[in-house]
Parts: C-alpha cells; sequence; structure tokens
C-alpha cells in the first residue's frame, strides 16, 4: 500500500499544502521583480525606512539645491523620484562602510537644508537689488544730463 503523504502532501500535513504556499510566494517576488524599474534593482514603491537611505536622500537634495542655480539642467535630471531610487541604492552601501555624518544631518539637516535654498535666494535678491539700484541710478543721471541740456 502507497503512502498517504505521498499520494496527497497536503493530507500528511493536515491540508496545508507547501508547495502551493511556496509557489505563492514565488509568484508575489515575481510580481515584485516585474515591477522594478529598468532592471535597476529598485522597485517602483521604495520605502525610506532606512536611516543610511534617508541620509543619502538628505545629502543627494542638498547637494542637488546646492548647485541647481548655477546648473539649472540639475533640477530636471535629479528628480525627487530619481534621488529616492539612488538613495535607496546607496543605503546599504553606506551601511556596509559605515559612513554616516555621524547625526550631524540629523541634528542639523533642517538648518542645512533651509541653508542651501535661502542662501542662492539671497544671493539673486542681492544682484537684483544692485542691478535695479544701477540702472535707476542710470536713469537719474540720464535724467540729469536731459534738464542740464534743456537749460542751456
Amino acid at each position: 500500500m502507497e503512502n498517504t503523504a505521498q499520494q496527497d502532501p497536503a493530507a500528511a500535513y493536515g491540508g496545508y499544502d507547501a508547495l502551493a504556499h511556496i509557489e505563492k510566494q514565488a509568484g508575489a517576488l515575481d510580481s515584485e521583480i516585474g515591477g522594478m524599474a529598468g532592471g535597476g534593482g529598485v522597485p517602483d514603491v521604495v520605502h525610506m525606512d532606512d536611516t543610511h537611505a534617508n541620509e543619502a536622500k538628505m545629502i543627494l537634495t542638498i547637494a542637488r539645491e546646492s548647485f541647481v542655480g548655477i546648473y539649472p539642467s540639475l533640477a530636471a535630471i535629479y528628480t525627487d523620484d530619481r534621488i529616492e531610487r539612488i538613495a535607496v541604492a546607496a543605503g546599504p552601501l553606506l551601511a556596509k562602510y559605515n559612513l554616516s555624518s555621524g547625526g550631524i544631518l540629523e541634528k542639523w539637516g533642517p538648518e542645512i537644508g533651509l541653508a542651501v535654498v535661502a542662501l542662492p535666494i539671497a544671493q539673486e535678491t542681492i544682484k537684483g537689488v544692485r542691478q535695479d539700484r544701477a540702472a535707476a541710478k542710470e536713469q537719474a543721471e540720464k535724467e540729469a544730463a536731459a534738464n542740464e541740456q534743456a537749460r542751456h
């Protein structure tokens, strides 16, 4: 007589079919892999729950904001989505080599972020005000010269 477990594995384990369970898990993994963008290994939906990934995201965002005034094309290249994808990929590498900002970004990140965004705007403001003053001075000089000529 043949063993019941060989005929129906689920019956041997009280109705639990381990093979069906494994196949279901494999199907879920296949679906997840299918959702990965561009074969880069980063899923379309990323979860930023890793401290190193969060730190990488902050550094990349600060870098983008620091240079976008000089190189405007960086805003289109380093989108929030791309920065997040890079950060998720970089997080394990930072963890592997135990690289971090030593808590500086955690403690001062918002202040650094504000400075990075506000300082270029402040520089543009100063430059704009200087140009406005120079234009007003030039206009006043032209008007003064025109008034001087009108008197003669």
